[in-house]
């Protein structure tokens, strides 16, 4: 059960809010979106680029992403956020990298790798294993990602 939840006034949104073992964690709707939209880059793609940062070299998925692919990337910002709002690293995962995702999901995107997510055990794996419990295919010659139809 995914213990995220959204607070509704009528149709508006409040707060997303989060509690576990009696503790609970909120940030503003509008403060989220602003954080979510800014993590997004070259927004409207139909491709999305997956990856490790690599220290931002040529190995980069962001560097590989160039301005073919959409990517999720908050930078610096992820200490920052996770500071301010009490967060874990497993919170701003749930939060961020599961709707940017969705997003793709809904959208029907391909998802390409820039590394080999297949036994990773971080945040790569992470969204890896995310893809495969929503029905995308994995092609380990092209290191992408389509949803099965």
């Amino acid at each position: 059960r995914n213990p995220w939840y959204v607070l509704r006034d009528f149709s508006e949104k409040i707060c997303i809010g989060y509690t576990v073992d009696q503790t609970s964690k909120t940030i503003s709707y509008t403060d989220y979106d602003n954080i979510y939209q800014s993590s997004i880059h070259n927004a409207g793609k139909d491709k999305v680029m997956l990856g490790k940062y690599d220290g931002g070299g040529s190995t980069s998925y962001i560097t590989k992403a160039g301005s073919e692919y959409e990517y999720f990337s908050l930078g610096k910002d992820w200490n920052a956020i996770k500071a301010q709002y009490g967060y874990t690293d497993d919170d701003m995962f749930k939060l961020f990298n599961e709707s940017f995702l969705d997003d793709g999901i809904n959208a029907g995107k391909t998802f390409q790798f820039s590394h080999n997510p297949v036994g990773d055990t971080g945040t790569l794996g992470q969204e890896f294993k995310y893809l495969l419990k929503n029905n995308y295919l994995w092609n380990e010659t092209t290191m992408t990602m389509v949803p099965k139809y």
